[in-house]
């Protein structure tokens, strides 16, 4: 993803973002690795990792959903994690049944149940 596009694209849809978000996204990406797909230079589907190499913020555009752009860009990120020695993971919400499934269908599984509090 690109510190700017990408960056308002992940923050638009991130359903924990405040003031401050969009630097932070920003910052995030440009430090860590990421994952997008543009569509006519327009982020369609994208991933993040944050400072602790935590996947997050996966989202993909409404009018794009459902053509496997998120698991493209899981996968690929996954991949690129692995490769530089990270042991990738993800959070999920706990009654949040259609990311569990997901998150299987990327390859990964439930390893831990924890509480996270995060703070910009």
């Amino acid at each position: 993803m690109d510190t700017e596009d990408g960056a308002r694209f992940l923050t638009s849809h991130w359903k924990y973002a405040k003031q401050g978000s969009i630097e932070y996204t920003s910052e995030a990406i440009r430090r860590n690795p990421s994952a997008g797909i543009y569509i006519d230079g327009k982020p369609a589907s994208g991933v993040m990792t944050h400072a602790d190499t935590m996947i997050g913020m996966l989202t993909t555009d409404a009018k794009h959903r459902n053509k496997g752009y998120a698991l493209i860009c899981m996968r690929t990120l996954i991949r690129d994690l692995a490769r530089e020695g990270y042991i990738p993971s993800s959070g999920v919400e706990q009654d949040n049944e259609v990311s569990k499934k997901f998150h299987a269908k990327c390859g990964m599984s439930l390893s831990h149940k924890c509480d996270f509090i995060f703070h910009l």
